[in-house]
């Protein structure tokens, strides 16, 4: 009997450890796991850091520059707003005074950021005439992509609110956002092509081109786009709004690979060469990693269609 009951006491004793041992394992094991999962994202985000400065410094001198945007018959044929560069040739005292404080005043206060940044050319001959480079924000469909846009200042500027608009459309076949349109159409309060509030909308004393700018940067270019449309705001939280906002997004990443971001770099544009060079190569790793996973979203959706445009 007593052997009997030594023999299942040391067993229970014998289970015991073992499975104070599994603990001890799996408790040092998880402990690993947690401590290399950190040490991971340390890693990766010295990483990120040592990218941003080093993406900082190499684009620095690319933020800001002056070119002749004339073509040989020295007209403006190649700008959205040649037809009006060409009859309003005369400028204001008032309008050249305002342009060279904000062109000068921007020569200096464009920073780079490796999540976003505006590039700005101003024409040589005429600094009404400018154009602008914005790269996609971090965590949008728009992500890296590089967008420009044609701007022109009016006769009456700055009383006159400035006249911008979108040439990445692929051609006219892609509409970006709601409030982008695909014949390139800006829609903000601050242009006055919005509803909104008195101060929401452009003041002649207030206002400014950096403003302008950041507006579409910021407000533009977000993260769920399709919520840009007033009407299905109300659907933000909801089963239904969130997937017709993925379908919505999977256009738009499309558009961005596609026009973006390939035909950016087989046809720059002038005066931006280097600068889109410049950003895809020191993006390139970054871009790779975040192609892969739209394309893997857009592979588990239901709109394969997307997925098919992607890979072609």
């Amino acid at each position: 009997y007593y052997i009997e009951k030594k023999l299942q006491f040391d067993k229970q004793e014998q289970e015991k450890a073992a499975m104070a041992s599994k603990s001890t394992t799996s408790t040092s094991s998880s402990s690993s796991s947690s401590s290399s999962t950190t040490l991971k994202k340390e890693k990766d985000k010295q990483v990120v850091t040592s990218l941003d400065a080093a993406y900082r410094e190499a684009l620095q001198d690319q933020l800001f520059g002056e070119r002749d945007m004339t073509d040989s018959g020295s007209s403006y044929s190649s700008h959205h707003y040649s037809s009006r560069i060409s009859s309003e040739s005369d400028m204001t005292p008032k309008k050249y005074k305002r342009l060279m404080n904000e062109v000068t005043s921007l020569s200096t206060s464009l920073v780079v950021y490796l999540d976003s940044t505006i590039f700005l050319r101003v024409d040589s001959n005429r600094s009404d005439v400018m154009q602008v480079l914005i790269t996609g924000p971090k965590g949008t469909p728009y992500d890296s992509g590089c967008f420009l846009f044609d701007l022109y200042c009016p006769s009456d500027y700055p009383v006159g609110i400035p006249c911008i608009n979108l040439t990445t459309t692929g051609n006219g076949t892609v509409r970006f956002n709601p409030n982008l349109y695909n014949c390139g159409k800006v829609c903000l309060s601050l242009l006055g092509t919005w509803s909104g509030g008195e101060n929401e909308k452009w003041n002649e004393k207030t206002s400014t081109l950096l403003q302008l700018f950041v507006s579409i940067q910021s407000l533009i270019m977000v993260e769920n786009p399709y919520f840009n449309e007033p009407s299905y705001e109300s659907s933000m939280n909801t089963s239904t709004g969130k997937e017709r906002s993925l379908v919505y997004d999977e256009t738009i990443k499309w558009g961005t690979i596609r026009w973006a971001m390939i035909e950016q770099l087989r046809n720059p544009p002038k005066g931006f060469e280097e600068a889109i060079k410049t950003h895809f190569r020191w993006k390139r790793e970054l871009l790779m990693d975040m192609c892969e996973r739209w394309l893997n979203i857009s592979k588990d959706s239901k709109t394969t269609g997307h997925y098919s445009k992607m890979v072609e």
